[in-house]
């Protein structure tokens, strides 16, 4: 099957997940079960995109001893899709940071290009330089430099720029202001740990109120979820298990209560 098929209970679903549609309505929609897809799983295998129905049966058996090996077999199918909603939100988010990091890096340095390029009169001092993984290639030869030069100039200024480059912020690029501002941008960082605390922090109430995982009284987590959200993260590839050295809870305790001390920004 190329998808995660789930029979949760939808009141305990609602209690923890917003929703438009009443109990009554979900049991109706989904009385065959609920078809519940991950982006990361949808891949190219040479035939086309398709979900990967191997990965996702490997994912659902580890999902299952986890539950096993801490007594949350009752609450399976709608812990497990609680989680899977807050993994796709994570995905989307972390696709749309990297899709932020890669086109500001790509305006940038195509931005500090072109100032060199406008900078600058083409002399026997002026280069091209092309590196593969394998050799690099100086180009020195006056008519190949200008070439080159002028099929790039050229192209932004006849508002030629290829849509994947630079969207709809080709044309901006022929001001001299544009360019100095695109090329002094910051790239974006990723923070990698307030993603674990945004999925973590989405399943801690179900966790404290429905299961025997819940923390003693005035602590914050129990050990036994803190083990529970470090194998969860590991089955989810969101954490890689042979790089962290410390103790499991011990590196989800830290990663948890030292982000939540913050102050929010």
């Amino acid at each position: 099957m190329p998808h995660f098929l789930l029979f949760p209970d939808y009141e305990l679903f609602l209690k923890y997940n917003q929703s438009t549609e009443t109990v009554e309505e979900l049991t109706e929609t989904y009385k065959d079960g609920l078809q519940f897809e991950v982006e990361p799983y949808y891949r190219n295998d040479g035939n086309g995109w398709r979900f990967d129905e191997e990965y996702i049966k490997k994912v659902e058996t580890e999902f299952d001893k986890l539950v096993d090996t801490y007594n949350l077999l009752p609450q399976r199918d709608t812990l497990f899709l609680l989680a899977l909603i807050s993994y796709n939100k994570i995905i989307a988010l972390n696709d749309t940071i990297e899709q932020t990091y890669l086109h500001t890096k790509r305006s940038k340095e195509l931005a500090q290009l072109i100032r060199a390029l406008k900078g600058s009169k083409v002399s026997t001092h002026n280069s091209v330089s092309i590196k593969t993984l394998t050799e690099s290639v100086i180009l020195t030869d006056q008519k190949l430099v200008t070439w080159i030069n002028s099929l790039i100039m050229d192209a932004i200024k006849e508002n030629q720029m290829p849509f994947d480059i630079m969207g709809f912020q080709g044309k901006s690029l022929q001001s001299d202001e544009v360019l100095q501002s695109i090329a002094k941008q910051r790239l974006p960082k990723f923070k990698f740990q307030p993603m674990l605390v945004e999925f973590c922090s989405s399943l801690y109430p179900f966790l404290v109120q429905e299961t025997d995982i819940k923390p003693d009284e005035n602590t914050m987590f129990s050990d036994n979820m803190l083990n529970f959200y470090f194998e969860l993260l590991v089955m989810l590839d969101m954490i890689d298990k042979e790089k962290i050295g410390s103790d499991h809870k011990d590196y989800m305790r830290s990663v948890l209560v030292n982000y939540m001390k913050k102050p929010s920004s």
